[in-house]
């Protein structure tokens, strides 16, 4: 993987974005946030977390999720990081263990967004942490 450390809050930005895409951030999407930097090297850099997440959240009330998302496509160019933040978003909606509705339809316009196919995506959930399932 090619070291964009730029990246790291615009994934991490995309990952808010599924989380409040619904209008309701769970206790477990909470914590699922809060353990992103534990979890993943390139998120132990986040300087502000709570900042990058009330400024993603703040440009998702003015321009809608889908632009927001489209940004940072247009950004993340690299395929490990496009993957990793696919991931990560697919990981953030099993979270609340409610993945449906605005946080689906969110995670299918990142698919298009980043070029992915089915046979991509069923590869990246398939290598995704999705024990928060029941």
């Amino acid at each position: 993987m090619h070291q964009y450390p730029e990246h790291a809050g615009l994934i991490f930005q995309a990952v808010v974005l599924i989380c409040i895409a619904d209008g309701v951030v769970a206790e477990s999407e909470k914590q699922f946030l809060h353990d992103l930097r534990a979890k993943h090297p390139l998120f132990s850099s986040l300087q502000d977390p709570k900042g990058l997440a009330a400024d993603i959240q703040e440009k998702m009330k003015e321009h809608g999720v889908d632009s927001c998302l489209e940004e940072i496509a247009n950004v993340v160019q690299d395929r490990d990081y496009r993957e990793l933040c696919f991931r990560l978003c697919a990981e953030m909606m099993e979270a609340d263990e409610d993945a449906g509705g605005e946080e689906a339809d969110a995670l299918g316009t990142l698919q298009m967004l980043f070029g992915f196919s089915a046979a991509d995506v069923k590869r990246l959930l398939a290598g995704a942490d999705l024990s928060h399932k029941k």
